[in-house]
């Protein structure tokens, strides 16, 4: 699991990663971040033809509505990476009339979901290993250059969703109209994701615990802040001792999410057409 786990930030760091699967290997690139002197030099590497691989989401949004699961392109010729980034991503992109389509194979479908634990636009250039350069493959993994990683083992840390969080920190922020308020950072165990929560006045003194979560991938003071003072100024009868039988509450903790990526979420509203 542990090098599921490092996968993750290699395709990050937009290095290739090497994806295991009953004999087979596969070396797969993030799109995101790809440039012309990377693709050249998965191609060499590998020994064969690169392939598009996207999301059955993104195909959807390219006019293929029938795929249930990730697809691997065949574009011949090969495009250069930006244009690789537009099938990916950009509104309104067509695929070529010539190119050719087939159910992605675990490793390429373990790619996509680790892109996607990554925070990254899920889609990914796939080059199987050719027999010529088994060895070069193998003589890279065992010196540290290239990390490994079995299709399986990728594919069931995906699935076990979000690790525990860790209390990282947190310090004293008056809001406007809220001055007695704290930010309290926590921290996902794969080190990506993070979440804020904002504690207004002392949790001691509440009579009511509602949790309220807001997702944000891109917080700003604007967005922590408009929520946390509406929800405060709704709370005006709560704080006045107004608590008559039946009556509900707002919460006044708030959580909310970030993320390492300040334009994921655009990145995916692109790629979801």
């Amino acid at each position: 699991m542990r090098q599921a786990e490092r996968a993750i930030f290699d395709l990050r760091r937009g290095l290739p990663i090497l994806v295991r699967d009953n004999g087979s290997t596969t070396l797969v690139q993030a799109v995101e971040g790809l440039d012309d002197k990377a693709l050249t030099e998965l191609r060499t590497l590998s020994g064969s033809a690169p392939r598009l691989v996207l999301s059955s989401h993104r195909m959807a949004a390219l006019g293929i509505a029938d795929a249930s699961a990730p697809l691997a392109i065949t574009l011949s010729p090969l495009p250069d990476s930006q244009q690789l980034r537009e099938f990916a991503c950009m509104r309104g992109a067509h695929l070529p009339a010539n190119a050719r389509q087939a159910v992605a194979d675990k490793a390429s479908q373990a790619a996509i979901r680790l892109l996607s634990r990554a925070q990254l636009v899920p889609a990914a250039i796939a080059c199987a290993v050719a027999p010529a350069q088994a060895e070069r493959i193998a003589a890279e993994v065992s010196r540290g250059n290239l990390l490994a990683v079995d299709a399986d083992t990728a594919l069931e840390l995906c699935a076990s969703g979000p690790g525990a969080l860790t209390r990282i920190s947190e310090a004293r922020v008056p809001l406007a109209e809220a001055e007695n308020s704290r930010f309290v950072l926590f921290r996902e165990a794969d080190g990506i994701h993070e979440h804020v929560a904002i504690v207004i006045g002392n949790p001691a003194e509440w009579p009511l615990d509602v949790p309220v979560r807001l997702h944000s991938s891109c917080p700003h003071r604007r967005s922590l802040r408009q929520p946390a003072l509406r929800l405060w100024r709704a709370a005006a009868p709560w704080r006045r001792g107004d608590q008559r039988p039946g009556r509900r509450h707002p919460a006044l903790p708030v959580a909310g999410r970030t993320r390492h990526r300040p334009g994921q979420q655009a990145a995916r509203l692109r790629a979801a057409g």
